[in-house]
């Protein structure tokens, strides 16, 4: 793949926009027909799910806390 050249003033924008739109955005192009690699993040991912079993743990030990919690926070 060659890059453009630097001196046009197209040739920017249409790199980061090639680069930052995301094949899900454009209608009819499967992340399958991209040569983009969109790789999991397993330490995002780890963290996430830790903090979804504590609050699911959270709930099931202590639901008038967590109960109490929701309410005050949608006041």
């Amino acid at each position: 793949m060659t890059s453009p050249p630097k001196d046009s003033k197209t040739s920017a924008p249409k790199r980061i926009l090639k680069e930052v739109t995301h094949p899900a955005l454009i209608p009819g192009i499967g992340v399958e027909d991209t040569p983009r690699i969109f790789n999991t993040n397993w330490f995002v991912f780890g963290i996430a799910g830790v903090l979804v079993l504590a609050v699911v743990v959270w709930g099931f030990f202590a639901p008038d806390s967590i109960s109490a919690t929701g309410a005050a926070s949608l006041e």
